[in-house]
């Protein structure tokens, strides 16, 4: 993990000249479709087991959407809800991007999640869930052509809390205790264009 850390450190030093306005061509595409692998390490009650972890997360603007996630082991669960990423947002409107691509993905790749988690595991139950997370840029999205689809190659590190408490046909299951899962997995985006951003009202002018 250090080393995959220390390459991306590397990386971002070539792209020092890479300077820009912080939007690095969001504006260009509706929507952002990131799907994600990799690996897992849970703890509940004391006890620590690893898991697979299967993602996928469709976001406006790269900024805020829907989540699915699967987590595959000894306690798999479904994980459904919602992820915010508020600094692209806040840092244009303000007019405060650091202008060096690396170091400004890193920092609005920053976000939260919010949702229902479904374990599986005897008692079966619905929980409320949230997460945080952060992606390094491995393969920056001007590497890769503009006229593609693909916008690069990210390492996604995560964290996850499921609740104590969980709900199943009205009956609450108290658990001993919640649970935590540390993520890290290889993340690819996709840009797709549905013509929201640039649909504008029809314009009249008076003769």
């Amino acid at each position: 993990m250090l080393a995959v850390l220390w390459v991306a450190t590397l990386s971002a030093s070539t792209a020092d000249a890479q300077r820009g306005d912080g939007v690095y061509h969001r504006w260009d595409r509706d929507l952002t479709l990131s799907v994600s692998a990799g690996a897992g390490l849970d703890r509940h009650a004391g006890e620590t087991s690893f898991s697979g972890v299967a993602e996928a997360r469709l976001r406006v603007l790269d900024t805020a959407g829907p989540v699915i996630a699967g987590r595959f082991g000894e306690r798999s669960s479904l994980f459904v809800g919602v992820e915010l990423r508020p600094l692209f947002p806040a840092l244009f409107l303000i007019d405060k991007p650091i202008s060096i691509e690396f170091w400004d993905l890193l920092v609005q790749s920053i976000g939260v999640e919010l949702g229902v988690a479904y374990v599986f595991d005897q008692p079966r139950g619905f929980a409320f869930a949230y997460g945080f997370s952060v992606e390094v840029p491995l393969v920056l999205p001007s590497k890769w052509s503009r006229e593609g689809a693909a916008e690069g190659v990210w390492l996604r590190l995560s964290a996850r809390r499921i609740s104590a408490t969980r709900r199943r046909a009205g009956e609450v299951i108290p658990d001993a205790e919640g649970e935590w899962s540390v993520m890290a997995q290889l993340a690819i985006k996709f840009g797709l264009h549905v013509g929201a951003a640039a649909w504008e009202p029809p314009r009249y002018r008076r003769e």
